[in-house]
């Protein structure tokens, strides 16, 4: 959608009010690819970085544009997943616009959300958690793991659902991490990850590898053992 210019400069106005609360909290990367690509009219909202992403739903711009990751990523969810359960969001970023979205959804249950970027820890309807995803982590209160573009956290979401036996929706991002540093292409990256869960995925446990075409990226699930 091509917002006019009195939408656009209203968005802008709100954006600054946005970035005078929270700037200290943003990395110079993330501020330049918020300064260069906001409402970018050669970039379909679709294909916006996370860091935008989460800004875009915190502005009432997704509720607008609906054809956004988050609500195609909800709705993947949904088809395929119980989400009245309690959730685990791993890597919400700066803001967890998400999971404030998924809690539209969401009938029982409850959402946590894990990042060591959080702005603050403290928001209506969901809990935080401010830091990073490890093997270490807890994740016995979850029933659910999901992330969008959780990037290199994606290895650990696997082994953790794995060795809880949790369920498990990834949106994979297109950085395509290893064990031993990046890929280049797709299809060799899902054969790495469906070898990578394999070596740590108990019998009983499903599990598929989707291209999601609206996205150019994969989608993982994995279900818990039937045992």
């Amino acid at each position: 959608m091509v917002f006019d210019i009195k939408k656009r400069e209203t968005l802008r106005k709100r954006l600054e009010g946005y970035l005078n609360e929270y700037r200290e909290f943003y990395s110079e990367y993330a501020l330049d690819e918020i300064e260069e690509n906001f409402l970018n009219p050669y970039r379909p909202i679709r294909d916006s970085s996370d860091v935008l992403n989460q800004i875009y739903a915190y502005l009432g711009i997704f509720d607008v544009e609906k054809d956004n990751a988050y609500d195609i990523f909800i709705k993947l969810i949904k088809s395929r997943m119980n989400i009245h359960c309690n959730l685990l969001e791993v890597g919400c970023g700066y803001y967890p616009s998400l999971a404030l979205r998924m809690l539209r959804h969401q009938k029982r249950g409850s959402i946590t959300a894990i990042d060591p970027l959080l702005v603050k820890e403290d928001f209506e309807g969901i809990k935080v958690i401010k830091t990073r995803l490890s093997k270490n982590f807890d994740i016995t209160p979850y029933d659910m793991l999901y992330g969008l573009y959780p990037c290199d956290a994606t290895l650990d979401m696997i082994e953790l659902a794995s060795d809880y036996d949790k369920d498990l929706c990834i949106l994979a991002c297109d950085c395509y991490e290893t064990l031993d540093g990046e890929l280049d292409d797709m299809n060799e990256w899902i054969k790495y990850i469906k070898e990578y869960i394999m070596s740590c995925n108990p019998k009983g446990r499903v599990y598929k590898i989707e291209k999601i075409k609206s996205l150019k990226v994969p989608l993982i699930t994995m279900r818990k053992s039937t045992k």
